[in-house]
């Protein structure tokens, strides 16, 4: 947690170490969000900087792997390297949408509101402090297709992190539920 703060927040932080690291959050690969039940992933965020071999993702996947793009299913905002263009991705196991530019540029150590707003399956709609900034086409998301919300920071083996953080403020998600 971060020291003295009115509602809590938490600092996800990596050491100067040139080592592979990852800190985040996530349910410990518990996926319990079915893909097709409209699920809606918000988090408010904040991020120190960018550098080359470190990179973030932020939003609704599957199961954990060190490499991201092989998460087979997963609806996400991407930082990656040394640029702070905000990048969405897609992934239902077949058609992978890597790297989309949603015309985003974060600033350093800023608060920012990421939505991700998958209640039109069709259409899944990235945006930043609630401003519309890229839609996907619909990956095949189906029913047994299973998410859980993830922060993921992340450090390459030969990177040295230089204390690159990521500074989380809340996290919300909703979803439909079975009756």
């Amino acid at each position: 947690p971060v020291a003295d703060t009115a509602s809590g927040e938490a600092l996800l932080s990596l050491v100067t170490t040139a080592e592979a690291q990852v800190v985040g959050f996530d349910w410990g690969d518990q996926n319990l969000i079915p893909a097709n039940a409209r699920p809606v992933f918000q988090c408010r965020l904040k991020y120190s900087g960018a550098i080359a071999g470190v990179r973030w993702v932020a939003g609704l996947a599957d199961s954990y792997n060190a490499t991201f793009d092989t998460v087979a299913n997963n609806a996400w905002f991407r930082i990656d390297g040394a640029l702070l263009d905000l990048l969405a991705e897609t992934d239902d196991s077949t058609t992978d949408r890597d790297d989309q530019d949603t015309t985003f540029n974060l600033v350093a150590d800023t608060y920012v509101l990421l939505t991700i707003d998958m209640t039109n399956i069709g259409l899944i709609r990235f945006s930043v402090d609630d401003q519309a900034y890229l839609e996907l086409a619909a990956a095949a998301f189906v029913a047994a297709d299973v998410l859980q919300p993830v922060i993921w920071l992340q450090n390459d083996a030969g990177g040295a992190s230089t204390d690159k953080t990521l500074t989380v403020d809340y996290i919300r998600v909703s979803w439909d539920r079975a009756a």
